[in-house]
């Protein structure tokens, strides 16, 4: 499909930035590339960083230094290196300053020796600047769980067009790397105007942590600082998003803590998971109201995610607990036309979840072709619901016309 294709002509590569070049549609793939370079577990080790990057050919490690480098504040090995690096490189410079005739034989030693050492640190440095700036998870497995993986499963990788794109609290693109084609995907997930730089979200959480929490973990995490509209506290739109990040971090918390309770209504490897005893287990399912009024936090949580400017998969995970978790459990308390009325809401958000995956994902995705089935199963009942309750009514009819 034409908006599946990656088209480089809507884009243009500027230094440091890529901005549109004209009118980019909600859900247009932009980018789609396999990775240059990727690392096993522990996903960061330098030597195979070195080894991977010396394999490839001249041109696409010249791609590579097109890219821009972390702060070597925001990372310890960049620290060290740079420290190992910074006395050598000062020593070097006072010599090469001088004439060359002037040297003396302690100079000229050092000035051999430095030259060998700067020809091995400083590419290893420059390379791991920038593989700590833009290497990116290919796994979608918590970090204390990735030393289990089979020896050798690729972790992360440094995919050099999705790296060109620069980090914003208020993205408006979203990268997502699929296993089963070995290639990173990036979509609009709003319309793009002619001349707006295209941006993605660097940490995880944004949509639920103030200016000043982001801003730590930017400068921490790549030692950079973010000056988009929730950031810039001068920005007429900075208080909205403030105000609605700390409702969305509120909300977010309390349904963790329903919604988790209702896991262990339902299942005992979810009390094994978290370690508890099954005299834990509530001893009730929860009312009608108490689902209800869940939901309903649901979705105020979805509106001012919308509010932030998410319009990505954030808005699928909460979607989905209430496809799958809270609004089933209200129909069962509900008969008729009621009963058969909630699910169709529930389709309709189970159209709007595969929606959002095609925007963000593809159809290629396996994302997308699960929300896809899911929609299917729930049409497939609700149509055999209505088929059912049709024939009741005819039924009761010929009862009373009898």
């Amino acid at each position: 499909m034409k908006n599946e294709a990656s088209d480089s002509s809507t884009v243009d590569k500027r230094k440091h930035a890529v901005f549109a070049t004209e009118d980019i549609k909600q859900g247009t793939r932009i980018i789609c590339e396999p990775p240059l370079i990727t690392l096993p577990y522990p996903g960061a080790d330098i030597r195979q960083l070195m080894h991977a990057y010396a394999k490839l050919p001249k041109y696409e490690q010249e791609r590579i230094w097109d890219l821009d480098p972390s702060d070597l504040s925001a990372s310890p090995l960049l620290e060290t290196l740079a420290q190992l690096t910074e006395p050598i490189l000062k020593r070097t410079v006072q010599i090469i300053c001088k004439p060359k005739e002037d040297w003396t034989k302690e100079e000229a030693k050092d000035f051999e020796q430095s030259g060998t050492v700067l020809e091995q640190v400083l590419p290893t440095l420059r390379l791991a600047a920038r593989w700590h700036a833009s290497s990116r998870s290919m796994i979608d497995i918590p970090e204390n769980e990735r030393d289990k993986l089979p020896e050798g499963t690729p972790i992360t990788g440094l995919f050099v067009e999705t790296a060109g794109l620069r980090h914003s609290c208020v993205p408006n693109c979203y990268a997502h790397y699929n296993p089963v084609t070995d290639r990173m995907t990036v979509h609009t997930t709003r319309a793009i105007a002619c001349g707006e730089e295209l941006t993605l979200s660097s940490i995880a959480g944004i949509y639920y942590q103030t200016a000043s929490v982001r801003a730590s973990e930017l400068k921490e995490k790549y030692g950079i600082t973010c000056k988009c509209e929730a950031c810039d506290s001068s920005h007429a739109n900075f208080k909205k998003h403030e105000d609605a990040r700390l409702r969305t971090n509120g909300r977010a918390t309390l349904l963790g803590h329903f919604l988790t309770m209702l896991e262990i209504v339902d299942s005992d490897k979810v009390l094994k998971d978290l370690c508890l005893s099954s005299h834990i287990r509530p001893e009730r399912q929860p009312s009608k109201e108490e689902l209800e009024n869940n939901a309903q936090t649901v979705l105020d949580l979805i509106k001012d995610l919308k509010v932030t400017g998410c319009e990505g998969p954030e808005l699928i995970r909460w979607y989905n607990a209430l496809i799958d978790r809270l609004q089933p459990r209200i129909a069962e308390a509900l008969s008729g036309e009621k009963k058969l009325g909630l699910w169709k809401v529930i389709l309709g958000r189970a159209n709007g979840c595969e929606l959002i995956a095609k925007r963000c994902f593809g159809e290629d995705s396996e994302e997308f072709k699960e929300l896809q089935k899911r929609k299917e199963r729930i049409a497939e009942v609700l149509m055999n619901a209505e088929e059912h309750a049709k024939t009741l009514k005819e039924s009761k009819k010929k009862i009373i016309r009898s």
